[in-house]
């Protein structure tokens, strides 16, 4: 493997680690600090970065940036003014450091990291069955996943105090209509990345025996490894729905997917 394989492999096992112990150092009453949630992010980050630059290219990687942060932040944006496509909503001060229009720098790099795995997750996805056209069927999945994730983790961020909405209701005291609207932020800024970059290809080769095609599972791990975290989250905070909800997405589909990749079931 290159040098750039090594490193993406070393930093996942560490995103992994990095997860694995702040559930674990919740269940116990002994959360961890700032510096052990920033790591944990921005190893995160730098795992999107390596895997992205390693299996599609940096030019990929770039027009990729460009428009996964841009799009959403504009949405963002509008959902603060008028409340569409998500419903009104406000950002609080835990959720940190903003940028202009109140849009907190977590959010949009979340939106980045979370838009890239279900991306990657998403075509993997395609390829577990014959479909008429790869694009739709991954832009659909990666839909899906996102929205899944939204489903969870939209409360455990509510109830923190991360952001507040105007009139509480729907799915634990979030409107349905901000699931729409992930739903539909997610379809159309992949649509204008396929449309900027061209029809999405997997290059990596279905093979046990090729190391490749491991790392190419990276994305599915980290957001299988994701949604194990935010179901731990809900449940500790008694949100027993969004808890279900990442059992489904996270054991579910995402475990599922890996398997079926390793010829497992």
């Amino acid at each position: 493997m290159s040098v750039l394989a090594w490193i993406l492999l070393v930093d996942t096992l560490l995103v992994v680690i990095l997860m694995l112990s702040d559930r674990i150092l919740q269940a116990v009453n002994r959360p961890p600090g700032l510096l052990f949630d920033a790591v944990q992010l921005w190893a995160a980050l730098l795992g999107v970065i390596l895997h992205a630059g390693w299996q599609w290219g940096w030019l990929w990687l770039l027009k990729f940036s460009v428009i996964s942060i841009v799009l959403p932040y504009v949405c963002e944006f509008l959902g603060q003014k008028t409340g569409f496509p998500f419903g009104r909503y406000q950002y609080t001060e835990k959720a940190g450091p903003k940028l202009p229009g109140s849009i907190p720098v977590a959010v949009v790099l979340m939106w980045w990291g979370l838009l890239y795995v279900t991306f990657s997750s998403g075509l993997l996805c395609s390829s577990l069955i014959p479909v008429f056209n790869v694009d739709v069927v991954t832009i659909f999945f990666a839909s899906i996943l996102l929205v899944g994730w939204d489903l969870t983790g939209d409360p455990v961020a509510v109830h923190a105090g991360m952001w507040v909405w105007e009139k509480p209701r729907g799915w634990y005291g979030i409107p349905w209509s901000n699931f729409a609207g992930w739903f539909g932020v997610s379809v159309f800024t992949m649509m204008i990345f396929r449309l900027v970059n061209g029809p999405f290809a997997l290059s990596i080769e279905n093979t046990r025996h090729n190391a490749d095609f491991y790392l190419s599972l990276v994305p599915l791990i980290l957001l299988g490894v994701l949604y194990f975290n935010y179901m731990g989250a809900a449940c500790r905070r008694r949100l027993r729905g969004p808890g279900v909800t990442a059992l489904i997405f996270g054991f579910g589909i995402v475990t599922a997917c890996v398997a079926l990749k390793l010829n497992l079931l």
